[in-house]
């Protein structure tokens, strides 16, 4: 089996200090035959854990990723998919729900 290419966002800066819980949902449509998606999260921007796998789909569904491990610190996410064509990750309608701030969108 040839190796897929890992796609990556880019990261994004999430400033948890005021929450005492987290939680990221978004819209997710991936299409792929045998490997998930990963919404990894970053304290230092080097090291990466993997907060939640995402399954394939075959169409938009919405996913909630709990953050609350990571309330009070500053935090970097990405998304990361390891697929091989004609496989794609489509995300969006990113929003962070905080106990400081009920909901803000991050993007759409």
């Amino acid at each position: 089996t040839t190796p897929g290419v890992v796609f990556a966002t880019p990261p994004v800066l999430l400033d948890l200090r005021a929450a005492t819980v987290a939680l990221l949902t978004f819209a997710s449509w991936l299409s792929s035959e045998t490997s998930p998606g990963e919404v990894q999260v970053s304290l230092d921007g080097v090291t990466w854990l993997t907060a939640a796998l995402v399954p394939p789909s075959d169409d938009w569904m919405r996913v909630s990723v709990d953050l609350g491990a990571f309330a009070g610190r500053l935090v970097a996410i990405r998304f990361v998919f390891d697929g091989t064509a004609p496989d794609m990750w489509r995300i969006g309608r990113l929003t962070l729900q905080t106990a400081a701030d009920p909901a803000f969108q991050i993007w759409r």
